[in-house]
């Protein structure tokens, strides 16, 4: 809280507000926890040169006290004192506290008191300057400490209060007793310099001290906890930057207001010590300004520490000002230095400029407390207006109601042209807030941020379990975690909550993000340990790895990997890579990577093992890469708009855009439709449906160019019909590239089949037949392709062999005689047609009698087999009978 304007709600009323259940995690009644380092709280004396500071979060619980909740506490003890609680103030910079008479250890330091005051100046404390040993955190409940282990030469500084003071005028105006003669004759203020007005001591405050209890406020709190980013060179050391190098979270945005708060771990909260999950968490960074003239009696760096240290003021945000209810608000055209300030209540405090007070008279604002000199130009002046709303650099505007200003002229040295704003508790109660005195950056998000680690396990001690995140959790279902949620079981997000992961995830089960739920993995977020993602709302990887270079994090994070993607929802890649490693599931929701204007920004999907289907349009315009035994199907009503290529199996039964490359071992099948196809050496396109095994035999269609290099396969399902490439564009066939026949039932002989059409021509041919049907030489038919301008054929011929011409017995040649006899289209003699000799003959004897007693059952069971033969081509996707050593088009998983 700042000494430059009221401290407001002072008095009796008040209420802690502090959700205790939330911080008592696996702990037993007044655990103590050791902090790594140093103690948090007062400042060092001094800091043993090269010994390094905690880099591990440190969570301290925080409260909320009255019934507005107006104020933000903590809970402290001194050496061996008793717990007291201090309001938490980021617009103060020294911890000034009660010291009851029972505690030891406490050495006053050889300066004389002097007087610290708030507000207009008209009330403060009489301080003391004290060293001690010693200062612990507690939970508001006291049943946890947080104990930090003393520095070597064991000196801390406070300032401890010796009465609470106020000027003759506002003990009158408030009716306090105070002391009738002056307790301050003889002292200075903070800044050394002489008081104006003697000071009177409240002899009912004076009265609870020397009884041991708290005095501050109607006796909720026992002093204030000095917690800004800005030290002045006449405080007593610093609370936060004299203890970590990195900074420090206030995360007090944990619906304050609400009796139905559910926010597991420590809330509200204060996190020492920052690391790049915490930073993840903070896209709306303002840098510190370069220290002025005017803030030449700060410290730029924290004793003991070393860390930085900035300005009262900071930052370069924008100001818009709501000046009366319905009218158009007034941007003010300068970036002003704002203080963000737990200390004072409500929204804030406005100091305006020159050019600010035309505008707001020109409005109409009404001024208050006139003050003008000679020439009748208005000296000083005071007001209220309805709202400000304050937005950094990257947006994020946050506005707070009931804002009163004031106006004090300048001079011709030091003109007023700078407008400077307090932002209250009330931004707080909207925003978690970092203060990164290693970057000298200030930045506020509107997720809770919480560095607690979770389990997803039934079992999590209380305080701990976090399976479900609702809307009654964090910032109204606004919930930043920064740490590590583990378990076996599963996370599911309600509707309506936005959920920002930043840390290395370990939980097993599923990840469940339902409806209008928005779960976003940034920074180091990673899930991948979940069985898988079930995205029927938003899922948003646009901000993983090195989303920020404030962050500090490597592109090399930038890929998200999860395992599996289920769901109806939306999947939002930005320039990221979303990888799946072992998918078995369906999405049938829409990937994409637009930005806020539509434009695609280069988003891609690698899926890297398993199977995974899509079946929604998806429109993101960067690779989609299937690996080496993996694969990508699309359904009918699937959609990809842009490129895939593939190692593994792409089945399209929808519609892909852009190019589809079929690399060595991979294979693009299908039924659907492509941009254009290039089939490399060692790869296979296989026409056929790649979600529904019943259609075999399918056409697949090429609207651009369709190229086949040396090396590469063709795979032709043939029955009574044929798989057909039908090409819009261009066929170019290199001379090493060769055609499989896969029999897949009953040909037909003495047809054509059209195996590719190319209404932009074809171009080169065919290096040769490969396959069973092609290699094995059967004797009664011949295979040969046949090219004209724009197509590709296979004619299959009757040779002038007789099935009797191959049998070498009596019996076979009856046989052989008899099946020829039964003619063209019955399935006996169809499928014998395509056997080789020694198959021929083998067959005959089965159908000879050797098997059954009559010829006709003979026939019945032979053609059975023969049907069965045929089908081993099928098999051979499984690594069956008739297993080919070219590659051989599947279906699903597992081949289906």
């Amino acid at each position: 809280m700042i000494n430059q304007f009221a401290r407001l709600f002072r008095g009796p009323g008040m209420q802690a507000c502090f959700r205790t259940k939330n911080f008592l995690a696996a702990t037993t009644a007044m655990t103590t926890v050791f902090l790594p380092a140093v103690s948090l709280g007062v400042g060092l004396v001094a800091f043993p040169t090269g010994e390094a500071l905690a880099d591990d979060p440190i969570s301290i619980p925080l409260e909320y006290v009255g019934e507005g909740h107006d104020r933000l506490g903590i809970w402290a003890k001194i050496n061996n004192g008793n717990a007291q609680r201090y309001v938490f103030d980021t617009g103060s910079d020294q911890l000034n506290t009660q010291i009851g008479s029972e505690v030891t250890g406490v050495r006053p330091i050889a300066d004389t008191p002097y007087v610290y005051t708030y507000g207009d100046g008209t009330y403060g404390n009489k301080l003391q300057n004290v060293e001690i040993d010693k200062f612990t955190y507690v939970d508001p409940d006291q049943k946890i400490t947080i104990d930090g282990p003393s520095v070597s030469d064991k000196k801390y500084r406070a300032a401890r209060i010796l009465d609470f003071v106020y000027t003759h005028a506002y003990c009158k105006d408030n009716n306090l007793k105070c002391t009738p003669g002056s307790v301050t004759d003889g002292l200075k203020d903070m800044y050394g310099q002489d008081l104006q007005e003697p000071y009177h001591a409240d002899k009912e405050q004076r009265a609870k001290m020397t009884a041991g209890k708290m005095a501050d406020e109607g006796g909720d709190f026992a002093g204030t906890f000095g917690a800004g980013d800005f030290l002045g060179k006449t405080s007593v050391w610093g609370m936060m930057g004299s203890v970590t190098r990195s900074g420090y979270v206030v995360s007090a945005n944990v619906n304050p207001d609400s009796e139905s708060d559910q926010t597991p771990g420590c809330s509200p909260c204060t996190i020492v010590n920052l690391n790049p999950s915490l930073r993840a968490q903070y896209t709306n960074a303002m840098p510190w300004g370069e220290p002025e003239e005017k803030d030449q009696d700060s410290y730029q760096n924290f004793p003991g520490s070393g860390a930085n240290a900035s300005t009262e003021y900071e930052g370069s945000y924008n100001l818009q000002y709501t000046v009366k209810d319905g009218a158009p608000p007034i941007t003010d055209p300068n970036k002003t230095a704002v203080l963000l300030d737990t200390g004072t209540p409500g929204g804030g405090s406005l100091e305006i400029s020159d050019a600010m007070l035309k505008q707001f008279q020109d409005a109409g604002v009404e001024l208050k407390n006139v003050r003008r000199n000679e020439q009748r130009e208005i000296v000083s002046a005071s007001g209220n207006i309805p709202s400000v709303t304050i937005a950094g650099t990257d947006g994020d505007p946050v506005r707070l109601d009931n804002i009163d200003f004031t106006y004090t002229s300048g001079t011709t040295e030091q003109p007023n042209d700078q407008t400077s704003f307090v932002a209250g508790l009330d931004f707080f109660k909207n925003r978690s807030v970092i203060f990164d005195l290693e970057k000298k950056y200030t930045a506020y998000s509107s997720h809770f941020v919480t560095a607690s680690n979770f389990s997803t396990d039934s079992s999590a001690p209380e305080g701990t379990g976090l399976s479900r995140i609702t809307t009654s959790m964090g910032n109204e279902g606004g919930f930043g975690i920064a740490g590590v949620v583990s378990g076996s079981g599963s996370l599911t997000l309600d509707t309506k909550t936005v959920v920002r992961m930043t840390n290395v995830n370990t939980y097993t089960g599923e990840t469940n993000i339902a409806q209008d739920a928005y779960l976003s993995l940034a920074g180091l977020g990673n899930i991948q340990r979940s069985a898988k993602v079930v995205a029927d709302g938003t899922f948003d990887i646009s901000e993983h790895g090195n989303g920020s270079d404030y962050w500090g994090i490597s592109d090399a994070y930038n890929d998200a990997r999860i395992r599996s993607l289920s769901g109806s929802g939306t999947v939002e890649l930005g320039k990221r890579t979303l990888v799946l490693t072992d998918s078995n599931d369906t999405f049938a929701g829409s990937i994409n990577d637009l930005d806020v204007d539509n434009n695609n920004m280069g988003g891609k999907l690698f899926v890297a093992g398993g199977v995974q289907t899509l079946s929604g349009k998806n429109n993101f315009s960067g690779m989609t890469t299937v690996g080496s035994g993996a694969g990508l199907l699309l359904a009918d009503t699937g959609v990809l708009s842009h490129d895939a290529t593939t190692s593994g199996f792409l089945g399209n039964d929808g519609q892909i855009g852009g190019t589809a490359i079929a690399n060595s071992g991979g294979v693009v099948a299908g039924g659907g439709t492509y941009g254009a196809v290039t089939i490399s050496e060692g790869g296979t396109v296989a026409p056929g449906s790649a979600t529904d095994p019943s259609r075999i035999v399918t056409t697949l269609t090429v609207t651009g160019d369709f190229a086949q290099q040396s090396g590469s396969i063709y795979q032709v399902d043939l029955a009574r019909s044929s798989d057909l490439i039908d090409v819009g564009g261009v066929a170019a066939i290199d001379s090493g590239a060769q055609i499989e026949l896969l029999r897949q039932g009953t040909l037909s002989v003495d047809a054509r089949y059209t195996l590719l059409s190319a209404a932009g021509g074809v171009s080169g041919t065919y290096g040769g037949l490969t396959g069973a049907l092609a290699t094995d030489a059967t004797p009664f038919v011949d295979f040969q392709l046949v090219y004209d301008a724009n197509n590709v054929y296979l004619d299959i011929s009757r040779t002038s062999t007789a099935f009797a011409d191959v049998a070498s017995t009596f019996n076979q040649r009856s046989v052989a005689a008899a099946a020829q006899a039964l003619g063209s289209g019955n399935p006996i003699q169809d499928n014998i047609l395509f056997l080789t000799a020694p198959e021929a003959r083998n067959a005959f004897d089965m159908l000879s009698g050797e098997v059954h007693a009559s010829i006709h059952s003979g026939l019945i069971e032979d053609s059975h087999s023969v049907r069965d033969a045929a089908s081993e081509r099928i098999r051979a996707a499984f690594d069956g009978v008739g297993a080919s050593s070219v590659p051989v088009m599947t279906y699903g998983l597992g081949g289906l």
